[in-house]
C-alpha cells in the first residue's frame, strides 16, 4: 500500500496547466470569469450583494466593518476554531470573547447565552468543516438580544439546510476557498454576502486590485508547500516573504474566479463521492468502542473527518507546539497513513488568553482527543478499508 496522506486541493477539472494559460493569455487578474462566478453566486444564494475578495478572513474584516462595529465591542466566537476567525475582529478594534462548543465541535448555543454582557455586537456561527450549526437556537439568541449574526460558512460553500444555503442565515455570510474547503482556489479566495439592509460598506474602505506578483507567488508556494513538498518547504517559503503576510483587502483574480466557477459546475458529483467516502468510513468504524465520529451524519458533507480517541490524546504547549503526540497517531504513521490534529483552542494560546472567561471544558478535552483522518475523493474502497482496519488493529493489539 501507497502512502496515504491528505490532498490539500482536490481539484478535479482545473489545476496547474490552467494557471499558464491564463498567464500566457493575460488574463490572470482581470478577465470575464469575475463576472460569470458573480452572477453565477447571485443565481445559487439569492439576489444579495455579494464581494469577492482574496481571502475568507479579508472577507470577514469587509462584514465587520460593514457592521459598523466600534473599539471595545464584543464578538462571540468558538475557541475551536483557526486564528483566521480572531484576527479580524482585531483589526477592526473589538474584543473577541470565546465561547464553548458542543460534542460536534460547533460553538454551543448554552455558551453564548453564558457569556452575553452589555457589550455584546455580534456572533460569528461558524459551520465547522461543513457540518450545520445550531441555526435556529442561535439566530433566536441573535434576534432576542439585537446581536448582528455573522453566518460563517467558510468550510460550508454550496451546502444546504432545509433546501437554503449556509452563509445565508445571517447578517453577512462568509465563504472561503482555502484548503481543505468545499471548493479551492489558488490564492484562497473569500466572498462576502449581505444578507440584510443593515450592513453598508463604509465608503472610506478600499478594495484593492489583485495584482500578477501575488499570482505568481500564491502558484510557487502551492507547488512548494503543497504539490511536491520538501524537507525544506518552511525554509524556502520564509525566504521568498510570501504574500499572505500581507493583509491589505484585494479583489478576487480572474484565475481565482474561473477555479471556483469550474468546480461548481460540478460540485455534486464531488458531494455524492464524498458522503460515499463518509458512510464507508461509518460502516468500518461504527462497532468500534474506543473512538467516536463527532461529526458524522449521514448526507452531510464534510470537508474533514475527525475521530474521537476516548483515551488517547495529544499534548501541546500554549503555543500549539506538541510536546507528546497522541499514540494512534504514530501508529498510523508508521504504516504510511497522514493523520492531523484538529484546532489548538484559541483562548489557550498565550497571546489570546486575556480574551477568554469561563469555563470552556468541551474545547479543551475535545481538542485533546481529535484525529483527522484522510478522505480524498481519490481513495477507493481498498484504502478506506486499509486506513479502517489498522486502527481496529491497534485496539486490538
Amino acid at each position: 500500500m501507497k502512502k496515504i496522506h491528505f490532498d490539500y486541493f482536490s481539484w478535479k477539472n482545473v489545476g496547474i496547466p490552467d494557471f499558464f494559460k491564463f498567464l500566457f493569455s493575460g488574463k490572470v487578474v482581470k478577465g470575464e470569469f469575475l463576472e460569470k462566478l458573480n452572477s453565477r453566486l447571485i443565481n445559487t444564494v439569492g439576489k444579495r450583494e455579494i464581494y469577492l475578495v482574496n481571502k475568507g478572513r479579508l472577507a470577514l474584516e469587509l462584514g465587520l466593518r460593514s457592521l459598523g462595529l466600534r473599539e471595545g465591542d464584543e464578538v462571540i466566537i468558538p475557541s475551536y476554531a483557526c486564528d483566521a476567525i480572531i484576527t479580524p475582529i482585531l483589526k477592526v478594534r473589538a474584543r473577541p470573547v470565546f465561547a464553548d462548543i458542543d460534542n460536534d465541535l460547533n460553538i454551543s448555543p448554552d455558551s453564548i447565552r453564558g457569556v452575553l454582557t452589555g457589550k455584546s455586537r455580534a456572533v460569528i456561527m461558524a459551520h465547522l468543516y461543513g457540518l450545520p450549526a445550531k441555526i435556529e437556537d442561535i439566530s433566536g439568541i441573535a434576534r432576542d438580544n439585537n446581536l448582528f449574526l455573522i453566518d460563517d460558512a467558510a468550510s460550508a460553500f454550496l451546502l444546504k439546510v432545509n433546501n437554503r444555503y449556509l452563509g445565508t442565515f445571517g447578517d453577512i455570510g462568509i465563504y472561503s476557498f482555502a484548503i481543505n474547503k468545499t471548493i479551492s482556489s489558488l490564492e484562497r479566495g473569500g466572498v462576502l454576502v449581505i444578507n440584510s439592509e443593515k450592513p453598508a460598506i463604509p465608503k472610506d474602505i478600499s478594495i484593492d486590485k489583485s495584482s500578477l506578483k501575488s499570482k505568481i507567488a500564491s502558484i510557487t508556494e502551492y507547488l512548494i508547500l503543497y504539490r511536491y513538498p520538501i524537507m525544506w518547504k518552511y525554509y524556502i517559503a520564509k525566504m521568498l516573504h510570501w504574500p499572505k503576510k500581507i493583509c491589505s483587502i484585494e479583489s478576487m483574480a480572474n484565475i481565482d474566479a474561473y477555479f471556483i466557477y469550474a468546480q461548481m459546475l460540478d460540485f455534486e458529483e464531488k458531494q455524492a463521492e464524498r458522503l460515499r467516502i463518509l458512510d464507508r468510513f461509518h460502516e468500518n468504524l461504527k462497532g468500534l468502542n474506543q473512538i467516536d465520529i463527532p461529526q458524522y451524519k449521514k448526507g452531510v458533507y464534510l470537508t474533514k473527518l475527525f475521530i474521537k480517541t476516548k483515551e488517547e490524546k495529544v499534548t501541546r504547549d500554549n503555543n500549539a507546539k506538541v510536546i507528546k503526540h497522541n499514540p494512534l497517531k504514530t501508529y498510523l504513521q508508521l504504516r504510511g497513513i497522514q493523520t492531523d490534529y484538529g484546532y489548538y483552542p484559541l483562548h489557550l494560546k498565550e497571546r489570546y488568553n486575556e480574551y477568554y472567561r469561563g469555563n470552556l471544558h468541551h474545547t479543551e478535552s475535545l481538542s485533546e482527543h481529535l484525529l483527522a483522518l484522510p478522505i480524498q475523493n481519490k481513495y477507493d474502497e481498498e484504502v478506506i478499508d486499509y486506513i479502517c482496519g489498522q486502527i481496529k488493529r491497534y485496539y486490538k493489539s
